[in-house]
């Protein structure tokens, strides 16, 4: 299947392979990276399925090259992305049973390489849906048998032909990490580090016992005793939230600034947020080198610089999500009491038009824009279908993180999370940077967000922080709100504390995504 933007010339170029493994080699791919990242939006950050990850689209792009018998230049492999990502969202809707990631990887490339509309009509479709999954396997290509099996893309270059990440970072002995890779392989000591055949089951909380000469590998036990083996060291991450350093540091600042009443509503907002929560906030960013104002503006954005009051964050509940979440198998209730665009006959998109009546028979009303009646849904739909799928269902905190994504930030449920934000402040500031340096991957996409942030690149942080959608719209305010904070006094990064500049991107990753095409109908 060819997608638009990619016929022409391009596609009458032969597929050489050497040149391809170089190319990947180049762009800095992994062989990890083409198994799945962590959690990301396919659209919008709202459509993230915690028990189906979104693949790794490098790995989806690496298929639909070699399926169309291309070579992947950076303006191709850009097209491809966006093919690939909108060919899985399509699936994701067709595709109820539930799949292992690998035979998920599998599907998508099989509708890749068939087209979509013959994967709609093909009986491999309703061969999936029974769980049929030896005719399934019968239908595929070796290469997609091959993925569905073993969840390997082939012509990737192997570890040692790849420079150890410097975006990671050193790995301390004593400290206590967690597995990031759904694939952490254990392996023996140096100098082999021979594969055990076993892995550490990810989101594990390790102890790091050793580390490597090159820093490569490290060695892990289980923190209450009991030693593990040795891992790759990016397997393993930490978050802010778990930094004892920061356990202790003040949300407040040590010295406030005092408000003029001349200033404009966005500066007087900014300067309130610094006085309540700039104490922790410049210690973090003194440790990732991200400019203050730039902190303060997406905060300022996100929840308009409202105060947290305990037990009250700022919340939103998305309807489309429990629709995706609980909806969708329990279709008669919940036409009872929710509405969304594009379902049911509601015009608009499917984060728009939320409507929502407790009374089956009773008028439907609008939500959005007040917070006790966002409560009264979220209460609700706890009722309705428990707490992890309806807390799953919601923004929530100055950063505005949606709950569904509370793996990504360091959290064992969504009632922790959802816990932790009501309680404090704190939680948001700290979960705020961990969701920075997670939400486009662990791997050399770590910290991408922090390192859009730190250059102020307000278009690709707006974009890998707040989905596609008014890319160009999310950017402006934030630009002119970063403007106002900067107008501020605020403290200055302490001597030698900001961190030199990363080193620049690879080529893959300053190749954005371009996602308007894709839309989950």
């Amino acid at each position: 299947m060819v997608g638009p933007g990619i016929r022409g010339p391009e596609l009458t170029r032969p597929l050489d392979l050497d040149r391809l493994r170089l190319q990947v080699e180049t762009f800095g791919l992994r062989r990890a990276e083409l198994r799945p990242e962590l959690i990301r939006e396919i659209d919008e950050p709202e459509q993230v399925f915690t028990v189906q990850p979104t693949l790794s689209r490098t790995g989806l792009a690496f298929i639909a090259a070699r399926k169309l018998g291309v070579h992947p230049d950076r303006a191709l492999l850009d097209a491809l992305r966006d093919e690939a990502i909108d060919v899985e969202a399509a699936v994701r809707r067709l595709v109820t049973v539930a799949l292992s990631q690998r035979q998920l990887d599998a599907i998508v490339a099989h509708a890749q390489r068939i087209g979509l509309d013959a994967f709609r009509s093909a009986p491999i479709l309703a061969d999936l849906q029974a769980g049929r999954f030896a005719a399934v396997v019968a239908a595929l290509s070796p290469e997609e048998a091959k993925v569905w099996n073993e969840g390997e893309y082939g012509q990737v270059p192997d570890a040692d032909e790849i420079d150890f990440d410097r975006e990671i970072p050193k790995a301390v002995p004593g400290s206590i990490e967690t597995v990031l890779d759904g694939v952490a392989i254990i392996r023996s000591g140096p100098p082999d580090f021979t594969s055990s055949g076993s892995t550490i089951p990810r989101y594990d909380r390790v102890r790091i016992d050793a580390v490597s000469a090159d820093e490569a590998f490290v060695q892990v036990s289980r923190p209450a005793g009991g030693s593990i083996g040795w891992t790759v060291r990016s397997n393993l991450g930490g978050y802010f939230k778990d930094d004892p350093r920061l356990a202790s540091v003040p949300l407040a600042p040590a010295s406030t600034i005092a408000i003029d009443p001349a200033w404009s509503d966005t500066k007087r907002a900014v300067a309130k947020t610094f006085n309540r929560l700039g104490g922790l906030m410049s210690a973090i960013t003194d440790q990732t080198g991200v400019p203050l104002a730039a902190v303060l503006a997406v905060w300022k954005v996100e929840s308009a610089g409202a105060a947290h009051e305990p037990g009250k964050a700022i919340i939103r509940f998305e309807n489309h999500l429990l629709y995706h979440r609980w909806g969708e198998d329990h279709l008669a209730l919940y036409d009872q009491h929710f509405q969304h665009g594009g379902h049911g006959g509601v015009a608009g998109s499917s984060w728009k038009n939320h409507r929502f009546r407790a009374d089956a028979n009773g008028a439907w009303h609008g939500f959005h824009g007040d917070q006790s009646a966002e409560y009264e849904v979220l209460t609700f739909a706890r009722q309705l279908c428990g707490d992890a799928a309806a807390l799953a269902c919601i923004s929530i905190g100055g950063p505005q993180i949606l709950v569904s994504n509370r793996r990504l930030i360091g959290y064992e449920s969504e009632v922790a999370m959802y816990d932790a934000f009501q309680a404090d402040e704190r939680a948001h500031v700290l979960g705020f940077f961990d969701y920075c340096q997670y939400a486009t991957g662990y791997l050399h996409r770590r910290r991408e967000l922090i390192r859009d942030l730190r250059a102020l690149r307000w278009e690709d942080f707006a974009r890998g922080y707040n989905g596609s959608g008014q890319v160009a719209a999310y950017a402006d305010k934030l630009s002119e709100t970063y403007d106002a904070a900067a107008s501020l006094q605020l403290p200055s990064p302490s001597p030698g504390a900001t961190p030199p500049e990363s080193p620049p991107p690879t080529p893959l990753a300053t190749v954005r995504l371009s996602r308007a095409a894709v839309r989950l109908r």
